[in-house]
């Protein structure tokens, strides 16, 4: 389940409930200013690691998708990557 709410102090966040994992990860939304992009911050207890997970599309239409994680009082370490690309419709 997923779930968006906005804040009064123009913040939004988002509510990533793994049901089968049994927990949840609340995020806070920021748009950079390098766009199309959007990047997703988990907000957790001080005794937690946080996550990082960033999207932008690139001028050749490819989509980059970076996943990265911060240990608890730590600097974000990229953890995964990867670039994805929308098929065509080729049935016309």
């Amino acid at each position: 389940m997923l779930r968006v709410a906005f804040h009064k102090t123009r913040r939004i966040e988002v509510r990533h409930n793994v049901i089968h994992e049994a927990h949840v990860i609340d995020y806070t939304v920021s748009f950079p200013a390098k766009q199309p992009s959007v990047v997703f911050e988990s907000e957790g207890p001080d005794n937690a690691p946080c996550f990082r997970l960033t999207y932008e599309m690139g001028s050749d239409s490819l989509l980059t998708i970076e996943f990265s994680i911060a240990p608890q009082g730590g600097e974000f370490q990229k953890y995964t990557a990867g670039r994805a690309k929308r098929k065509g419709n080729s049935g016309g």
